[in-house]
């Protein structure tokens, strides 16, 4: 049988709106790790791959993978490199007049060596892995061509003992480029994909309230357990907890978890159209809501706090960082990135524009033409 589904569902952006809220959440919290951390650290960043997996289309890329990694390089590539290469460009100037916790040529090593650095690892790693991730997954599927006992054995059995020793072999160095988290995200994408191979794009829900009370009881109750036997979770820092296959769990657990409760928010128009707000543009929102938390510090400046007072209070001020970053992620990208060919370049990998881009989903009878000189002189 081969693997394909219908066309994609609402849920699965609301769901992307779940997820790049929590994200938002975790940042604000870090470099704090607590209980409420390590549980969602545990499920939101393969809740990514899981969907790339559910909306990855076999029939259609299988034959045409060329055309499929130029596409997604343009779109998680483009942005990786070009903001990292901005950052770079800020802080050359800037540690002329601020002593930075690390020097320009340490980055840039950094950013050959494709991780790093430790424990300041800028949030844009996740882009070259979900591509890479989605790319090894694509390449599995071209490999196997449909037979799902081929796919079975390479993303359930050799790939998790293929990162896992990977994972072993470095530690507790950083490995380049990621490599032990794109085999993860890999299986991830696995199993996304084969919910969609069983399922197509219909939601998770059983359509029955107690089921999917249930449902949502066992996941809920296994994530939570597990997550905090296996502890803090980051991919940054190639940081699987205890063990990559107890983050295997949470992560498969807690994002069909995610995706149930998605499917059950549609039928709250508040809800849903405040979570489409932000899962329609998660990508952008991600790359740029870590500029809503300098401007936290600087409102905490201008109220007499000193840096130390501010380093002091870090705790206490997650609230704050967490609303500042939703609201310039936001922001930014509705009034910037969506209006702006260069923002739009750099953030999505195309120069498009929102307009330009809606502009092009429209049948052609709907397109707006352009009306030649004489009939504009006559209108």
């Amino acid at each position: 049988m081969q693997r394909s589904g219908p066309r994609r569902m609402q849920w699965l952006d609301i769901a992307k709106g779940f997820g790049i809220i929590i994200v938002m959440l975790i940042h604000s919290i870090m470099p704090v790790v607590n209980p409420i951390s390590t549980h969602l650290s545990s499920f939101v960043i393969p809740l990514f791959f899981f969907m790339a997996g559910i909306t990855y289309n076999n029939e259609k890329h299988r034959g045409r993978l060329t055309r499929f990694a130029k596409t997604r390089g343009k779109r998680f590539l483009i942005p990786y490199f070009l903001i990292y290469i901005i950052v770079l460009v800020v802080l050359i100037p800037a540690s002329i007049f601020v002593e930075l916790p690390i020097t320009t040529n340490e980055l840039f090593f950094w950013f050959i060596y494709g991780a790093g650095p430790p424990n300041m690892s800028l949030h844009i790693w996740f882009l070259p892995v979900l591509f890479f991730g989605l790319l090894l997954f694509a390449v599995g599927d071209r490999i196997a061509n449909g037979n799902e006992l081929v796919l079975f054995v390479l993303f359930i059995f050799l790939m998790p003992v293929a990162a896992y020793l990977l994972w072993i072999a470095f530690q507790p160095l950083l490995i380049p480029w990621h490599l032990s988290s794109i085999m993860l995200a890999s299986i991830f994408v696995y199993v996304g994909n084969t919910f969609r191979y069983r399922r197509g794009l219909t939601p998770l829900t059983r359509e029955h309230a107690v089921l999917d009370v249930l449902a949502i009881v066992f996941l809920s109750v296994v994530t939570l357990l597990v997550s905090q036997v296996n502890g803090y979770v980051d991919m940054a820092m190639d940081n699987y907890g205890l063990s990559p296959f107890l983050y295997l769990i949470t992560g498969i657990t807690g994002s069909v978890l995610i995706l149930i409760l998605s499917h059950l928010v549609t039928k709250s128009s508040s809800i849903s159209r405040f979570l489409l707000a932000y899962g329609k543009q998660s990508q952008e929102i991600y790359e740029s809501h870590p500029a809503g938390f300098p401007l936290t510090v600087g409102v905490v400046l201008l109220l007499g706090f000193s840096y130390s007072d501010i380093a002091d209070m870090h705790a206490l001020l997650w609230p704050a960082r967490f609303i500042a970053a939703m609201l310039v992620g936001y922001y930014f990208v509705k009034y910037g990135v969506n209006r702006s060919r260069v923002l739009s370049f750099i953030f999505r990998g195309s120069a498009k524009t929102e307009v330009a881009r809606k502009t092009a989903k429209l049948p052609r009878a709907e397109k707006p033409t352009e009306l030649s000189y004489s009939e504009r002189s006559e209108g």
